[in-house]
């Protein structure tokens, strides 16, 4: 980061929940934990225990970076409420980033292919970058793996296990929370809504007609 903005971090859309603050580019304190469910009861603590290392009040907080999704339904809700509840009481600046492309930050430079996560049910989560660029799409497991067969692409994310497992890298598939906070410095500020690309699971239940 050029300037001293003080930047908070968060991910959790996937099966960690992490946290990052950055009060200049060379004073950042960060962790991650690697749950599987329950973001909710952690990130507040966490985001607690992180502001008490880095010595920050929250209020001198300036900028959030989030993952929007897609991924879990439960854990992108989390981290789109606990920002939105600390920006409004504290004053900062939201900055959304899709679960995808905060993946893609673990490609090497300038590289060129797709962030695959695994979504389930024979489909994954896509979108590509570099001279491959796409949106994010939702793809079945036999069509993504056509789109990603050149061995020259960069493959990123859990869904290389499934489609490429001979190509995988099991340290890319979470978002390095370090790395949101770069990401940050340029990226524009804007409102935070969930991509979810899929229907959740979960439906609420129809009424009881009377009989």
């Amino acid at each position: 980061m050029s300037e001293a903005i003080a930047t908070l971090a968060i991910d959790t859309s996937l099966r960690a929940c992490s946290v990052a603050i950055a009060s200049t580019p060379d004073d950042v304190v960060a962790r991650s934990l690697d749950i599987g469910v329950g973001h909710a009861e952690h990130l507040a603590p966490l985001a607690a225990d992180m502001l008490e290392e880095a010595n920050l009040a929250p209020k001198a907080i300036e900028q959030i970076i989030v993952t929007v999704g897609p991924g879990s339904f439960m854990g992108v809700r989390v981290g789109i409420s606990f920002a939105k509840g600390f920006a409004m009481a504290h004053g900062a600046a939201l900055i959304p980033i899709t679960s995808l492309e905060a993946l893609w930050l673990n490609a090497p430079e300038n590289a060129s292919g797709y962030t695959l996560i695994d979504a389930k049910r024979g489909q994954v989560y896509v979108q590509g970058f570099g001279a491959m660029a796409t949106p994010p799409s939702l793809l079945s497991y036999e069509a993504a793996k056509v789109l990603t067969t050149d061995d020259d692409l960069t493959l990123i994310g859990s869904g290389v296990t499934i489609l490429h497992p001979e190509r995988d890298d099991p340290s890319t598939h979470l978002p390095d929370v370090t790395k949101l906070l770069m990401a940050a410095e340029g990226k524009p500020s804007g409102p935070l809504e969930p991509v979810y690309l899929r229907a959740p699971d979960a439906a609420p239940a129809k009424p009881i007609k009377a009989s």
